[in-house]
């Protein structure tokens, strides 16, 4: 049983830290942000590849404040095989990012869709947020969030394994640890009495 439950920690402790996320913090305000998908838009055209990306951005205040979010600003950065590169992208769905506000010791998500374009040559490749915004009526701050969405030239997350996926992995190899681990109790020599 105690096996059990350290295997079941084991489990738990290496879902926790794949979680996609890129902590950056302000003054108790964070962002995280999670792409699930991405794909190229068209052809490459004059040496610029565009891109249309999905992802959940979570904003996080842990201040005793109430956080009022005043702007985004979306960006892609990465390398490939003109060196590195930093280009502009647009959000065209935020989920009601700007303006919302959050509670003292709450949070909330967003689904967003991003555009971008970036050069042809691009290995990899990551989506930048920085969230602005007004703490209580007078204090403003910003958090920065980050998440890669192209790497080894292929858009991320090409079958997306994400956390649910991780976890039912680990979760399998724990059960048949499980199952092993019973049936070499169970398996004993019969003692003959003849």
């Amino acid at each position: 049983m105690q096996r059990t439950i350290y295997l079941l920690a084991a489990v738990l402790a290496a879902a926790a830290l794949a979680a996609p996320a890129a902590f950056a913090s302000g003054t108790g305000v964070s962002s995280s942000l999670n792409v699930t998908s991405a794909e190229q838009t068209g052809s490459c055209v004059a040496g610029s590849q565009a891109y249309t990306i999905h992802g959940v951005l979570t904003v996080v205040n842990g201040d005793t404040l109430p956080v009022t979010v005043t702007g985004a600003d979306w960006a892609a950065k990465g390398s490939g095989s003109g060196g590195d590169f930093s280009a502009a992208a647009t959000a065209t769905s935020n989920g009601g990012l700007i303006g919302s506000t959050i509670a003292p010791g709450g949070s909330s998500t967003y689904d967003v869709t991003v555009l971008t374009s970036i050069p042809c040559g691009a290995t990899s490749a990551q989506l930048c947020v920085n969230v602005n915004y007004l703490e209580g009526t007078a204090q403003q701050g910003s958090c920065t969030a980050c998440a890669t969405f192209l790497t080894g030239g292929t858009p991320v997350p090409t079958g997306t394994m994400g956390l649910l996926g991780l976890t039912l992995v680990l979760g399998a190899g724990l059960a048949v640890v499980q199952v092993r681990s019973r049936r070499r109790r169970r398996t004993g020599r019969p003692i003959g009495l003849s």
